[in-house]
């Protein structure tokens, strides 16, 4: 019997090893499951601190996007008035050009019309020297009469 019970003492005693092997074996790998949950938990911190900052910075970068919108908005705006100020400018300018040229070209005109007039009395006389003075009377009125009419066209000219 006693052979029965040492069999029986170290079958437990085997079975009793076996039994702290597998919880040293279980305690291990709890253990190390443990570390692995806690190395994934880091990571995870690690990532939602990255995926944040990238947040961040993606925000930023948005609104200074639309900073920058709003300034190229207001530029263009402030082009655009300069512009038109611009054009304004050189209408006004071109105006000025033409009513400039306009004027020009009649004084050129009066002028004209004036020594054709002055050529046209100055043979006149020089034909009729030979004349009594009577016509030579008659061509003095006439001189007079042309040169109060052109002074009055003028004065009309110039209320015009």
């Amino acid at each position: 019997e006693r052979s029965r019970l040492e069999a029986s003492i170290a079958e437990l005693e085997m079975k009793n090893e076996s039994g702290q092997r597998h919880l040293k074996a279980l305690v291990k790998r709890k253990e190390e499951e443990m570390v692995s949950y806690d190395v994934l938990k880091l990571e995870l911190k690690r990532l939602r601190e990255l995926l944040n900052a990238k947040a961040d910075e993606v925000f930023g970068l948005q609104n200074r996007k639309f900073q920058l919108q709003m300034s190229m908005e207001e530029r263009e705006q402030e082009i655009k008035v300069h512009t038109d100020v611009l054009k304004a400018q050189l209408k006004a300018a071109e105006e000025e050009r033409h009513s400039t040229a306009k004027m020009l070209t009649d004084k050129l005109l009066k002028v004209e019309r004036l020594n054709n007039k002055y050529d046209i009395v100055c043979g006149k006389m020089g034909g009729d020297e030979g004349q009594g003075e009577g016509e030579h009377t008659q061509a003095y009125y006439v001189i007079k009469a042309a040169q109060e009419r052109e002074e009055l066209q003028r004065q009309g000219d110039d209320l015009d």
